[in-house]
């Protein structure tokens, strides 16, 4: 045998017990560091009190290794995933911008546009299409304010005694036109989404139910057998310029004011924990759709919904690049980037008109602007996932499906009352009041 076929079976003579003994306890050192990366991540550096603590516990999982603190920071350094550097060139190349139109807008497509549509969802992670008439839009305005202030107030989970405001006897209705009358006391929730349930105004489900709607999912999931959420009003008040009596004389004469303390934007997330996210999408199943539909325009500086275009093609990059965290795991849960992580900057706000629906990946990072106007932010969420009858999937983890809601809010919502509004077969199979085929 010549020397070349000795080394070639020395390299595949396996490690001596000693060595694999070594090499499992390395192994399972750098496990426990890991797991400790991962847990503190984004808090500061670990005192020498907690690195002791590490090191004592590593030594008893690895007493072959010689571990100290120096050890132990070169261990951290290894399993910490460090983002790359990036130039701007490179960063603009990876988030291109959504079309906006001439009047300031963004690029909104016809529900029978299902190529353009299609491919600029895949491609961007985002899509805005026209799917009301305005008269739609009007009629929803008026019922989402009949809706809101017939509803009681609603005291937040937790919070034991009646605050002054609950005792203060009954609230003064709520005119979108009117910002005196948008104070926090006058709505059903003092949270900042000031709407604490889902509408069930006749026109919301109509809106649920129309059939551009749902020709527009239908294209996007290939399958007309879906189920629509039933899912929440949202409103949301400017806090700059408003013209408001001075404090305490409601007859006194108007004046432009502000109210910082109504701001209500949101800040980036994922809705959908995105390491989970692309591991559905490697076993073949595609996570779904989220969607607004604005009942107002909301031009910019209106409090618009914030988009990270192409983020959906780019999260995989993210996340290799990113631990991820202890607490997340895989629960389907929401997460949000650190507040300096660069893809922050490249959000982009897109502006709607009354009657556009964006529509965006669960794998896409979002948010929404701080409503700098004086005017109201009106919308309706909406959204479709395949019907149990395809694929139960949907239906068991989607918090707003029909059947869950309805069960949750019997007392409001009875299926008399559902009967009532003479839905067709169609409109029923939607909400889950009827199967579809199979």
């Amino acid at each position: 045998m010549g020397g070349t076929d000795r080394k070639r079976s020395a390299s595949r003579r396996p490690a001596s017990p000693a060595k694999a003994a070594r090499r499992q306890q390395y192994d399972a050192a750098m496990a426990l560091v890991e797991a400790h990366v991962n847990a503190r991540r984004g808090r500061p550096e670990p005192a020498p009190a907690l690195l002791d603590g590490l090191v004592e516990s590593v030594r008893a999982r690895a007493p072959a290794l010689e571990v100290d603190r120096a050890w132990i920071r070169r261990a951290m350094d290894r399993v910490t995933p460090r983002a790359r550097s990036r130039d701007e060139s490179e960063w603009a190349s990876l988030f291109p911008r959504y079309p906006i139109d001439e009047d300031g807008y963004a690029l909104a497509f016809s529900t029978r546009d299902h190529k353009d549509i299609r491919d600029t969802l895949d491609r961007l992670g985002v899509v805005v299409v026209r799917v009301f008439a305005p008269a739609t839009c009007e009629a929803s305005v008026r019922a989402m304010f009949e809706e809101i202030n017939a509803m009681p107030f609603e005291r937040p989970r937790g919070r034991g005694r009646a605050s002054s405001r609950e005792r203060a006897g009954p609230r003064r209705p709520i005119d979108p036109d009117a910002p005196e009358t948008w104070e926090t006391a006058n709505w059903p929730s003092p949270t900042k989404f000031l709407i604490p349930r889902p509408a069930f105004h006749p026109q919301a489900f109509a809106n649920r139910v129309d059939a551009a709607l749902h020709e527009l999912f239908a294209a996007l999931w290939g399958d007309e057998r879906l189920r629509v959420t039933i899912d929440n009003w949202g409103a949301v008040r400017g806090t700059r310029g408003l013209l408001l009596p001075p404090a305490g004389q409601p007859a006194g004469e108007r004046t432009r004011q502000d109210r910082p303390r109504w701001d209500a934007a949101i800040s980036p997330h994922w809705d959908y924990n995105p390491w989970l996210w692309l591991a559905e999408r490697d076993v073949g199943r595609e996570p779904g759709y989220q969607g607004l539909v604005a009942l107002v325009d909301q031009p910019p500086g209106s409090g618009c919904h914030r988009t990270l275009p192409g983020c959906t093609q780019f999260l995989e990059t993210w996340c290799s690049e990113r631990a991820r965290p202890e607490r997340l795991g895989n629960k389907r849960a929401s997460h949000r980037p650190e507040r300096d992580d660069p893809i922050v900057a490249w959000m982009q706000e897109l502006p709607l008109r009354a009657g556009d629906i964006v529509i965006w990946s669960w794998g896409q990072l979002h948010g929404s602007a701080p409503n700098h106007a004086d005017r109201m932010r009106l919308h309706q969420y909406i959204r479709m996932f395949p019907a149990a009858e395809r694929d139960p999937f949907y239906e068991h983890h989607d918090r707003y499906a029909p059947a869950r809601v309805l069960a949750q809010h019997a007392d409001r919502c009875s299926r008399a009352s559902l009967d009532a509004l003479g839905l067709d077969l169609r409109a029923r199979r939607l909400l889950g009041l009827e199967r579809w085929p199979t």
